[in-house]
């Protein structure tokens, strides 16, 4: 199995950026509020390679406030949010194949 951090070095090396950490969260604080724990990995790639569009490549979404959350207060951008509900919209109508939505077992 491959190093976590070490595949994201790599990564961050084929976009051209440093790949060291440039961010940091309260993981606690966003996993409650989220309901669920998030992969160790995609906490790595938010905290090691630049929020938003990489070389026009990848986009990194990363942790944020959201005053579009009832409450005020979300981790996903507004974007995120939008495509989540999308994706589960689709899915009550029969579509997706497989796959549920996150954080659903057997999610994508």
């Amino acid at each position: 199995m491959h190093d976590p951090a070490d595949c994201v070095r790599r990564l961050a090396g084929l976009l051209g950026v440093s790949g060291e950490r440039q961010a940091s969260f309260d993981w606690a604080l966003i996993e409650r509020d989220l309901g669920l724990a998030l992969p160790a990995d995609y906490k790595l790639v938010a905290e090691c390679l630049p929020a938003g569009w990489v070389r026009l490549f990848a986009r990194v979404g990363t942790p944020e406030v959201s005053a579009a959350w009832p409450g005020g207060r979300s981790f996903l951008d507004e974007f995120a949010e939008g495509e989540m509900a999308t994706l589960r919209e689709w899915r009550a109508e029969g579509g997706g194949g497989a796959f549920s939505v996150f954080p659903q077992p057997g999610r994508l």
